[in-house]
C-alpha cells in the first residue's frame, strides 16, 4: 500500500508490540545461529506465514507468535538487537515519540513458570530482559534520534507473572519503562478480575505507575465494563472498602464498548490529554514537532485522550 502524505509527516505512537515488530531477517538469523526450525527459509516467506491476509480470530493471531518467538527467546544478543531494530525501524517511518510495550516473562528463559515457547531451561531472567530491552532502546535512541519509552504487560493467561510486572515497572521506571498493561486473550473468562491483576493493578495506582489495559478488542463489551466499573479511572482509592481499584487511564480498545453504550460511556473521555499524553506533550519536549491526526481505515487509534497536534496511531 502507498505510503500517504500524512504518513511522512512526525508521528507519535503510543501502541506497538515489541514481539510484533521483529524482523523477519533477524528472526532468521537466530533461528539459523541458534539451530532453531522455522516454518520458512526467506524473509518473504515467513511474512507470508506470520502475516494476516484475512481477519483472525485473537486466539488465532496471538498463535502466529508462536512460528518464531523461540528464535527471539532466552537470547540476550536477539533481545537487545530487537530492540534496537525497532528504534531503527520507527525513525524510517518518522515517529518522534513511541511507547513500545512487550511482556518481559514471554522472553525469558529463567525465574518464569511455566517456561514460555517450549524452551529448555535457561539462565535469563524477565529482570534481565527489562535491562536489555531498556539498553537497545537507549541505544536506538541515541543513534536515531527517537524519545522511545516502554510498558510492561502482564498476561491474561499467566497471572502469576503480573506481581513481578509491577515490581519491575518500579525498578526500571528511570530506564524507559512508563507504564504497566494487561494483554492477552480475551477470550479467558473473567481474566480481567483475576485476583493477582487485579493486585498488581493496585500496587501500580499506590506507586505511582501508569496503567494502560485491553480491552474490548474481541467480543462483547464485558471485557471493558470489568476494566471500566470496577476498574474506573475515577472514585476511592485502591485501598478503599470497595476493593482494589486499577484505574486505568487509558484503554487499547477494539470495537466491543461500541455495542455497548453504558460500557462506552465508562471510557476515559477523549477531551483532556491523559498521563502519558501529558508526558509525551511535556515531559518529552515535542512541542515543535508538527503532527496530524491519522483517521484513514487503515490505521487503529489506541482508545485515549488526545488532542492536536497529538497523534494515536498502530499501524
Amino acid at each position: 500500500m502507498a505510503q500517504t502524505p500524512a504518513f511522512d509527516k512526525p508521528k507519535v505512537e503510543l501502541h506497538v508490540h515489541l514481539d510484533g515488530a521483529i524482523k523477519p531477517e533477524t528472526i532468521l538469523y537466530y533461528g539459523r545461529k541458534r539451530g532453531i526450525a522455522l516454518p520458512a527459509n526467506t524473509p518473504e516467506e515467513l511474512q507470508d506465514i506470520i502475516g494476516m491476509d484475512k481477519p483472525l480470530s485473537l486466539p488465532g493471531f496471538l498463535a502466529k507468535f508462536d512460528y518464531y518467538m523461540p528464535a527471539i527467546a532466552g537470547c540476550r544478543e536477539a533481545i537487545k538487537r530487537t530492540a534496537y531494530e525497532f528504534v531503527e525501524t520507527k525513525a524510517k517511518e518518522g515517529v518522534v515519540y513511541v511507547e513500545v510495550r512487550y511482556s518481559p516473562h514471554l522472553l525469558a528463559n529463567s525465574n518464569v513458570e511455566p517456561i514460555p515457547w517450549n524452551q529448555a531451561e535457561g539462565d535469563l531472567t524477565p529482570d534481565e530482559v527489562v535491562r536489555l530491552v531498556g539498553q537497545g532502546l537507549q541505544d536506538g535512541e541515541r543513534d536515531f534520534g527517537v524519545k522511545v519509552r516502554s510498558i510492561l504487560c502482564c498476561m491474561r493467561h499467566q497471572p502469576s507473572w503480573s506481581p513481578e510486572v509491577v515490581e519491575l515497572c518500579k525498578k526500571y521506571r528511570q530506564q524507559t519503562v512508563v507504564a504497566i498493561d494487561l494483554a492477552g486473550d480475551e477470550s479467558i473468562q473473567g481474566s480481567s478480575l483475576f485476583p493477582e491483576h487485579v493486585k498488581a493493578y493496585a500496587e501500580a495506582v499506590e506507586s505511582g505507575i501508569h496503567r494502560t489495559v485491553h480491552a474490548g478488542e474481541v467480543g462483547s463489551a464485558q471485557v471493558v465494563r470489568e476494566v471500566s466499573g470496577r476498574a474506573g479511572g475515577r472514585g476511592p482509592s485502591p485501598r478503599s472498602p470497595r476493593g482494589p481499584r486499577w484505574a486505568p487511564p487509558c484503554l487499547s480498545t477494539g470495537r466491543g464498548h461500541a455495542q455497548d453504550r453504558e460500557a462506552g460511556a465508562r471510557l476515559p473521555h477523549p477531551g483532556g490529554p491523559g498521563p502519558l499524553q501529558q508526558a509525551a506533550a511535556g515531559k518529552h519536549a515535542l512541542r515543535g514537532s508538527k503532527t496530524t491526526r491519522l483517521t484513514t481505515p487503515s490505521t487503529r487509534m489506541t482508545h485515549s485522550s488526545s488532542s492536536p497536534p497529538w497523534t494515536l496511531i498502530t499501524r
